[in-house]
């Protein structure tokens, strides 16, 4: 029987390249590592990083700009990037970045997303685990298949 596959969401910071190799030592069948191109002032620079460990690691990548789509990341971007759309909403929460990446993961015929959430994370989002857990659900419900968003180091 073939082990599920899993997608990895790969930022090339600090907290995703420990998932990374925490997913490889542990035997994790990544089908592919995620990145996306948000319109960050850092996006190059943490392309370059996901693109160069992915390619160490042996995962597929898969670069995804939707620059296009800034102004859903606010409190992810720079103050620079303001735009008035912003002043409406409370839109820094990653839901949008979480639902490109399931919808890719479940095109790709994987069971999980993994995530690099700490819990410096959950400082700001306390809920996160419940979070995670309902997405994840409501995944499972619209696909009529089992779909997980995992962190496992939530609690770290």
């Amino acid at each position: 029987m073939a082990k599920e596959q899993s997608v990895l969401m790969l930022s090339g910071g600090i907290d995703s390249v420990a998932l990374a190799h925490y997913a490889k030592a542990t035997g994790v069948n990544i089908g592919a590592a995620i990145f996306l191109d948000y319109g960050q002032e850092a996006a190059g620079r943490e392309l370059h990083c996901a693109r160069r460990l992915s390619l160490k690691l042996g995962f597929a990548f898969e670069p995804v700009n939707i620059s296009g789509l800034k102004y859903l990341f606010y409190g992810m971007l720079s103050d620079d990037d303001y735009h008035p759309l912003m002043a409406e909403c409370e839109c820094n929460d990653p839901y949008a970045a979480h639902g490109i990446v399931a919808t890719y993961a479940m095109l790709r015929g994987a069971a999980n997303v993994l995530v690099g959430i700490t819990m410096d994370d959950r400082k700001s989002a306390p809920k996160y685990p419940e979070y995670l857990e309902k997405f994840g659900s409501s995944i499972s419900d619209l696909n009529g298949r089992p779909f997980e968003m995992r962190a496992p180091f939530i609690d770290m």
